[in-house]
């Protein structure tokens, strides 16, 4: 089991995490419009959020954000 579906089951009583579903539509947009580079912290949440890097990972594409 993914670590979103252990915790929207075990600490949300099986309510869904919209805030993920929503950044992985807006990176596949992003993507396809190949408008990444302008947006590092919608990568860095969804590189967490779906491909498994760290936490701190958030925090380096907050930095990158505000360049």
């Amino acid at each position: 089991m993914t670590q979103w579906k252990t915790i929207e089951e075990e600490l949300l009583n099986g309510q869904k995490l919209q805030g993920t579903l929503t950044c992985r539509e807006v990176y596949m947009l992003l993507s396809s419009e190949k408008l990444l580079y302008q947006f590092p912290l919608i990568s860095a949440i969804y590189n967490t959020a779906f491909q498994g890097l760290p936490v701190e990972h958030i925090v380096e594409g907050i930095l990158r954000s505000k360049l």
